[in-house]
This record gives structure tokens, C-alpha cells and sequence, in this order.
């Protein structure tokens, strides 16, 4: 019995012996460090008329939420230095061919959104057309672009490059690169315009605007307020030339807007019954 006790016990070590090697020889897993995307954030300007700020719903569709408009700035999330974006198919495309729409990551107020692609220019500054401004595709201004949209007319908003303003001789410089959005193919294009039939100064944007606002703008109150506006701005000559164009308006009376103005006057005159008149006879005779 002493015997088989004895050989228990020092199986028993040589067992604990074993595990304790194996517990020591066991090398503990390596900590896998955990990388953190970068987000960076870049300024953009809207070109379109007017745009939409998307939710991306469950419906797996965006849904537009806020409107922007031309001019605005937009930031444009970046991560590990590449634009985050999302390919939204058209589920009602007619062709087996994958058709859809791309839009990119934004952050306005401090919410996220998402907004179409082709709406926006990045590292650009606000500017507009002075005058009739021809596109081209070239920086030697030699190869006219062939879209319906050129030239661009006074007051077209734009986007500056900002590349540009880097340049040590950009003042010298003939040509300007430049961001519009074309209207034809519903997307932001670039070109090449002469520098000195734009102008990114905010006299000569605000004040163009005016001056078209103007050519639509008959009430005499609205116009005074319009004028008023560009009074508290110093444009170009090229600008105050178009402002000072509306200030002389030829008004020419027409008998039936006369008429229809009556109609609107609280004085009890039936101007249906005067159009029913014949003007011809004396009614006093």
C-alpha cells in the first residue's frame, strides 16, 4: 500500500509540475492597437440654383431636409483624407444598367447630412460675372468650350479657384480658373475665364444681384429698397454702370391694365359695365 501511495503522489507532482510549465510557456496575446479614421473637413461653396441637405432613411433613399442656395459654404467630410460618400441606386431605372446618384458627407449647424455631388465646388471663393464671360477650356484662353451656357451672362454666379490667389503674379494674370454649374448637364463644370470679367469682391456680387433683381422688379417700393441695398456698397465701374441702367425706366399706360387696376379700387366702379359701353354716342345727349 505504502507503495502505491508513493507512486500516486509523484504522479501527482509530475502532473502539477506539467501544468505550471505549460501555464509559463503559454505567451499572452499581443494588444492589437485600435486606429482612429482621421476626419478633416473641407470648405465648399453651392453652385446649383438651390440644393437639398438629405437624410438617408430606411427606406434606403434620401430625403431632403433643408434647402441651400447658390453661394452657400458647405464642410465636406474628409476621412483619412477621402471624401465620405454614399451611391444611391434609382430604383426606378427603366435599363438593367446601375443608374443612381452620389452624394457626400456634410456637416451644417453641427448636424450631418448628405448632399448630391454635383451640386458644389471645394477650395473655391464666391465670385460673379461683370460682364458677358466666355468659357474656356484652356488656360491660354484658345478653345472656347461648346455649351449652351456660354458665355455666361452679367451677374452669373460662379466659383474662384483658390488656387489662384496663390500665385505671386495672379494679378497679371490673364486667365482665371473657375467652377459654374451647367445647367445642361445638372453638374458643376470647370473652365477658364479672363480675369478681368469677374470679381470675387462681395461689392460686386451683392450689387449684381441687385441690378438684376431690378430688371424684374416694377413697384416703385420694392425698387426703392433695392436701390437703398446697393447704396451701402462700392462696386466696379462695370457693376455701377448696370446699377445706374435701372435707374431709368421708360413707363408706358396701358388702357387695359388701367382698367384691371380699377377693378382693385374701393370707389364702386364697375369696370365691366364701362368696357360694355359704347364710347362712340354721348350718354349725356
Amino acid at each position: 500500500m505504502k507503495l502505491y501511495s508513493s507512486v500516486f503522489v509523484a504522479l501527482a507532482l509530475v502532473g502539477l509540475f506539467s501544468v505550471s510549465c505549460l501555464k509559463n510557456d503559454v505567451s499572452e496575446p499581443a494588444e492589437v492597437e485600435e486606429t482612429i479614421p482621421v476626419e478633416t473637413f473641407v470648405d465648399g461653396k453651392i453652385l446649383s440654383k438651390s440644393a437639398s441637405l438629405c437624410l438617408f432613411g430606411r427606406d434606403s433613399e434620401m430625403h431632403s431636409v433643408i434647402k441651400l442656395y447658390a453661394g452657400a459654404d458647405i464642410s465636406v467630410l474628409e476621412i483619412d483624407g477621402v471624401i465620405d460618400t454614399k451611391f444611391v441606386p434609382d430604383k426606378n431605372a427603366l435599363s438593367e444598367e446601375i443608374k443612381g446618384t452620389e452624394f457626400v458627407h456634410v456637416v451644417h449647424d453641427n448636424l450631418d447630412f448628405w448632399l448630391e455631388k454635383s451640386v458644389f465646388a471645394l477650395n473655391c471663393e464666391n465670385a460673379v460675372a461683370i460682364e458677358k464671360t466666355f468659357l474656356y477650356a484652356d488656360e491660354t484662353l484658345s478653345q472656347k468650350i461648346d455649351s449652351p451656357q456660354n458665355p455666361l451672362k452679367f451677374a452669373a454666379r460662379i466659383a474662384k479657384a483658390k488656387e489662384e490667389n496663390s500665385s505671386e503674379n495672379s494679378e497679371s494674370q490673364k486667365s482665371t480658373k473657375i467652377f459654374y454649374y451647367d445647367t445642361g448637364a445638372k453638374s458643376v463644370r470647370e473652365a477658364f475665364v479672363s480675369s478681368a470679367s469677374i470679381s470675387a469682391r462681395i461689392d460686386d456680387i451683392v450689387v449684381s444681384q441687385v441690378a438684376e433683381e431690378l430688371k424684374v422688379t416694377k413697384r416703385a417700393a420694392p425698387r426703392n429698397e433695392l436701390f437703398a441695398k446697393a447704396a451701402k456698397y462700392k462696386p466696379c465701374k462695370k457693376v455701377l454702370a448696370a446699377l445706374n441702367a435701372q435707374k431709368t425706366d421708360k413707363v408706358v399706360n396701358n388702357y387695359q391694365e388701367v382698367l384691371k387696376s380699377m377693378q382693385r379700387m374701393s370707389r364702386g366702379v364697375n369696370v365691366e359695365e364701362l368696357l360694355t359701353v359704347d364710347q362712340s354716342k354721348d350718354p349725356f345727349k
